[in-house]
């Protein structure tokens, strides 16, 4: 059985995996809902839609069959480059998402944190839900119940868990950092510690608990 070496699958810091060759550009996205999977698509068509070419439940096949889509039919050895400047070659005895991990990064299909949220002295719970859904919503995220927390002279201090749906392949320095931007860029305050729900053949429904203070300044 003959391979052909190196064709080349790239990790975009957008957790998305993509792979150029003679069928053209394909891409692989973790695909959330009912059924999560991994989408396989491309190339774009003339009227911008991107066509489901393939899917698969886990990571492992999913990279198999983009590496089919991509460069045919024939067994091809894939060499998956990463953004920190690692790669690793597929197929191999080690499973994929066990090499993402000694790596650095992690298969999710969501992150969640605690966003603040300072009101005018007085401002009603409905209120305030409002302000934050609707702000939170601008952002990309949804907003979930605030809570008070105290007042002082600034007003009224409140808290609010936040959602991004993000899903895909990243670091995890990088998903807090994706997290503490979202919720910067909708006015609020980022809250210590976020999570990031895995998802994957062996590290289904884990959750990873990751200091945000350490990204604030930088996002």
């Amino acid at each position: 059985m003959t391979h052909v070496f190196d064709s080349i699958i790239v990790l975009d810091e957008d957790g998305l995996l993509t792979a150029r060759g003679v069928r053209g550009r394909f891409r692989l996205a973790l695909v959330t809902g009912e059924r999560t999977a991994w989408h396989v698509t491309g190339p774009v068509g003339p009227a911008g839609d991107a066509p489901l070419a393939a899917m698969a439940a886990g990571l492992e096949d999913a990279l198999v069959l983009l590496g089919r889509a991509a460069f045919g039919p024939a067994p091809v050895r894939l060499l998956v480059k990463l953004p920190c400047g690692n790669e690793f070659s597929r197929p191999g005895r080690v499973p994929v998402e066990s090499i993402l991990a000694a790596l650095g990064y992690q298969v999710i299909s969501r992150l969640s944190g605690f966003a603040g949220y300072v009101a005018t002295a007085g401002t009603s719970p409905d209120d305030v839900a409002r302000v934050l859904h609707e702000t939170a919503a601008a952002s990309g995220m949804t907003a979930g119940t605030p809570s008070k927390v105290e007042s002082d002279a600034a007003g009224d201090h409140w808290a609010v868990d936040v959602t991004y749906p993000f899903a895909g392949v990243i670091r995890r320095p990088t998903a807090a950092a994706v997290l503490a931007v979202a919720i910067q860029e909708a006015g609020l305050d980022v809250i210590d510690e976020m999570e990031c729900e895995q998802t994957g053949d062996h590290q289904a429904n884990v959750a990873s608990v990751l200091d945000l203070r350490s990204f604030t300044d930088a996002a």
